[in-house]
């Protein structure tokens, strides 16, 4: 599952590596943008992929379906410090804008992984030292 899919490279390089050892392996990826949707499924397409590609906010409506499911969560783009009032705006502002510290988002995403990981789940998160990751 990729949260964010952004141009779709994760998820299409995630299809080609692991789809061809692993039978029976389905992957997800969800965006915001609709725009960003409609390219990621030509993108998949454009390199013999599948993925169910969801337009919601982080995972929202896929909680109680894929509910502890997930075994690979990328969050690819890093959520930069912005003024609060940027965070949740449209277009391509809100594919990195995190409020202070850049950590609005992510904290909204952590329980979500949380739900959705499998108990040999993995979430790969990418962070910005301005994040406080630690």
């Amino acid at each position: 599952m990729e949260i964010g899919c952004g141009s779709a490279y994760v998820i299409t390089s995630l299809a080609l590596l692991l789809g061809k050892e692993s039978s029976g392996s389905s992957y997800i990826a969800t965006d915001i943008n609709p725009h960003v949707v409609r390219v990621t499924l030509e993108t998949l397409e454009a390199h013999g992929c599948h993925a169910e590609v969801v337009n919601t906010n982080i995972a929202s409506g896929l909680e109680n379906r894929q509910n502890r499911c997930v075994d690979v969560m990328a969050v690819n783009l890093p959520y930069v410090p912005t003024p609060e009032e940027e965070v949740g705006c449209h277009g391509i502002a809100s594919a990195c804008t995190g409020g202070e510290n850049g950590r609005r988002v992510i904290v909204r995403i952590l329980p979500v992984a949380d739900k959705l990981l499998s108990d040999k789940g993995w979430l790969y998160l990418l962070t910005l030292t301005a994040n406080n990751p630690v």
